[in-house]
């Protein structure tokens, strides 16, 4: 089996909102972010991108995965991506999901 460890309350430079890290099994790092509006996106998938990916290269992760949690991630999702696809850092261990919010279990 593997390991899940979270980290609530992670602090990625360049961002103004906390972060929630998961490190699975030391191959997968995720980190959940809260997003509200979609004029924030560039800014905060640049900084939880470069963060992320320098981390994931550092510490020797396979992947890494940026989850933004959103109340409507429909209206977010094509603005996310654009943002993703304009940050520069993303390669084939890079990949990104916006999901709903409330459909978040508590992580703990």
């Amino acid at each position: 089996m593997r390991s899940i460890t979270v980290d609530r309350g992670h602090l990625v430079p360049g961002l103004d909102v906390e972060v929630t890290r998961l490190d699975v099994g030391g191959r997968l790092l995720v980190y959940v972010v809260p997003a509200a509006a979609a004029q924030q996106l560039p800014a905060l998938v640049a900084a939880a991108v470069d963060a992320g990916v320098s981390e994931r290269d550092r510490r020797a992760f396979n992947r890494f995965r940026l989850v933004l949690a959103a109340d409507s991630p429909a209206a977010l999702e094509q603005p996310a991506r654009d943002a993703l696809a304009a940050c520069g850092r993303c390669d084939e261990r890079v990949h990104l999901h916006v999901v709903s919010s409330a459909e978040l279990p508590v992580l703990g």
